[in-house]
């Protein structure tokens, strides 16, 4: 039988290429592959662009907190920011060992603009709205980390399955608040219409908006970080089987869905 040799596609790193190199990964200070630096810093600047800020920037937290409707509520989402702080930390101190420094200025003069998820994220309007957003982008966070536990750049592998396990509460408390908002306040309404501009933008967070492939071939792949995947995994519904137990529609058309 004959092997064929598969080329990886362009932005995209094969374990097979490591080994080329004579390595297995690469530790903070190692001397990288010009395309594999501009790879992992792309991938880590998207995470320090959503949860870096916090480092800086406490007003979200204050935001987001109050909006809660009761003191149960607050203290929960007291919880949630302690651990996205403390994941923010982690990316900037990512972010610094690629030679990237994130500053308060950065945060607020030239923080990046690849996604419009993150023109939307700062400015929740309500706590039904914040329920979508965390039921739908921290479980977006679940894969990624998933994923990205075998990352050949060892620092984010080392952080990769404490974050994943941190996103999976994120998501439970995300599901948590919306259910009592649907059932508890009759917000059913009011979780469609968010449900339907979150839907597509959280499967827009990672790869470029712009990009030809974002809204076709990248949706299909669940958009989870690929240049530094080592393994195919299945694709999932980003809102998860829980979604399901609500009357809620995902909004498939918009995705562009075959």
């Amino acid at each position: 039988m004959t092997v064929t040799a598969i080329e990886p596609p362009e932005g995209v790193w094969f374990g097979s290429e490591l080994e080329a190199l004579g390595v297995t990964g690469f530790d903070e200070g190692d001397e990288l592959p010009e395309e594999y630096r501009e790879l992992i810093t792309q991938v880590v600047m998207v995470q320090a662009d959503l949860e870096s800020e916090l480092v800086f920037d406490s007003s979200l937290l204050r935001h987001n907190i109050l909006a809660a409707p009761d003191p149960r509520g607050r203290m929960r989402m007291a919880k949630f920011f302690a651990e996205e702080v403390r994941h923010g930390y982690t990316f900037w101190s990512i972010a610094k060992g690629l030679g990237v420094e994130l500053t308060g200025r950065y945060f607020r003069e030239a923080k990046r603009k690849r996604q419009e998820v993150f023109d939307h994220i700062g400015a929740v309007s309500d706590w039904t709205e914040l329920a979508i957003v965390n039921t739908l982008t921290d479980r977006m966070g679940v894969f990624v980390f998933k994923d990205m536990s075998d990352c050949s750049y060892r620092p984010w592998a080392k952080v990769s399955l404490d974050v994943a396990r941190d996103e999976v509460g994120h998501t439970a408390l995300g599901y948590a608040n919306l259910r009592e908002a649907i059932e508890k306040r009759g917000e059913l309404e009011a979780a469609q219409r968010w449900l339907e501009k979150w839907y597509p933008m959280t499967l827009d967070m990672f790869g470029r908006s712009g990009s030809a492939r974002q809204w076709h071939q990248a949706l299909r792949q669940r958009g989870a970080a690929p240049a530094l995947r080592r393994r195919d995994q299945p694709a999932a519904h980003p809102a998860g089987p829980r979604a399901a137990r609500l009357p809620l529609q995902p909004p498939l058309p918009v995705m562009g869905a075959a």
